[in-house]
């Protein structure tokens, strides 16, 4: 076992003990079991795909960390307040400058548009001002493109450039372990991105799919905590700890830019609050017991 393949082992024990601790609260062994299952599907794939023992150990964590975002889809649903927004919108703008951004009119074009889910974030912190519906829906969206945007920053040159080019991953296990967390978050997230636009399937009428896309953002804005919001000091606090550590660790290499950007995700998720108010009964979807367990 080659020093690529060690780390891949620490990669999915982290996508492991990252999906245990987000079904821990709503365990289920079928469901889980029947992820897992789906997750050896990889072997039939991998002679067909012609893929390398590489590949094939990410598209292992790739079908697993699938499998546990649809089974539990729902009961994974995070949960949202203002403290876990405006740490991860310090966060997201380090990955950002530190991944991806060039000197380059692309780049400060998506600059301007994060800038204004930015600002509103900074805004909603320091006002006490109650959320309707669609701001709440639009805060969420936030959320949820800032963890897929921060993974997919480090990994388009990280771990998954291994499944795409076939390069070396280098590391250390702790390293690999944070990145195979966040990586399942990640996963689990994009799951509920597709549920944010209602797009109609094939064979839906528009009446139905209206109806599917309002189930899942009342579902997402009944997740939304208001009832925990901050005070200007509270603020300040979260962005001043946040962006000194952040730089500190630019300056002084505590960690790589990739575990600092992933414990930046993980670590503000004792954030989240412990209770939500009550979401309102819902009328279940047609396929609501769908699952992938076998």
């Amino acid at each position: 076992m080659d020093a690529t393949d060690r780390l891949f082992l620490f990669f999915a024990l982290g996508s492991l003990v990252q999906a245990v601790a987000l079904v821990r609260g709503s365990w289920n062994w079928r469901k889980f079991l029947g992820a897992l299952a789906f997750g050896l599907m990889g072997p039939a794939l991998e002679s067909k795909l012609h893929l390398r023992p590489s590949q094939s150990n990410m598209l292992y964590c790739i079908l697993f960390t699938g499998a546990i975002a649809v089974n539990f889809r729902k009961t994974l649903l995070p949960r949202v307040n203002e403290k876990i927004l405006l740490a991860y919108t310090v966060v997201f703008w380090y990955a950002f400058f530190h991944f991806l951004y060039r000197p380059f009119w692309f780049y400060n074009c998506a600059v301007v548009v994060f800038l204004l889910p930015t600002l509103a974030t900074i805004a909603l912190s320091v006002t006490e001002s109650q959320l309707d519906f669609r701001r709440k829906l639009f805060f969420y969206c936030w959320y949820l493109l800032m963890v897929v945007f921060m993974v997919a920053f480090q990994f388009s040159f990280s771990y998954l450039t291994v499944f795409f080019k076939g390069s070396v991953v280098s590391g250390t296990p702790l390293e690999a372990v944070l990145a195979g967390m966040a990586f399942c978050y990640m996963v689990v997230n994009i799951t509920y991105i597709v549920h944010i636009f209602p797009i109609k399937d094939p064979e839906e009428s528009h009446e139905s799919c209206m109806k599917r896309w309002k189930h899942w953002t009342d579902l997402m804005t009944g997740r939304y905590d208001e009832k925990s919001q901050l005070t200007r000091a509270q603020a300040l606090g979260i962005v001043l700890l946040l962006v000194g550590f952040l730089l500190a660790n630019g300056k002084y290499n505590f960690m790589s830019a990739a575990t600092a950007v992933n414990m930046g995700i993980l670590v503000p998720l004792i954030l989240m609050p412990g209770d939500v108010p009550e979401i309102p009964p819902q009328k279940p979807e047609p396929d609501e017991d769908y699952d992938v367990a076998l």
